[in-house]
């Protein structure tokens, strides 16, 4: 009986007394070529250890600093336009 009765109480302090929990929201912006990138459809992305983004695509290469896009083309010396990684 003893049992049952903390079962009891300690499901009521969580119906009476719910604890608020809220998650982070991170915003999230949706690029594609009208802001700058090369392809909107896009093969491989990685960050480097200064924070810019690389972005490969069937056309090139993009690089985001966090304000403007930088491609990069076969015009730039890549060898192929595709890049996978």
């Amino acid at each position: 009986m003893n049992t049952i009765f903390r079962i009891a109480l300690l499901g009521t302090m969580f119906i009476v007394h719910p604890t608020g929990v809220s998650a982070q929201v991170f915003p999230f912006v949706h690029y594609t070529s009208k802001e700058g990138l090369l392809s909107n459809y896009t093969l491989s992305l990685f960050q480097d250890s200064r924070g810019f983004l690389w972005i490969g695509s069937n056309d090139g290469l993009t690089s985001y600093d966090g304000h403007s896009f930088r491609n990069y083309t076969i015009a730039d010396g890549l060898s192929f336009s595709r890049v996978n990684c």
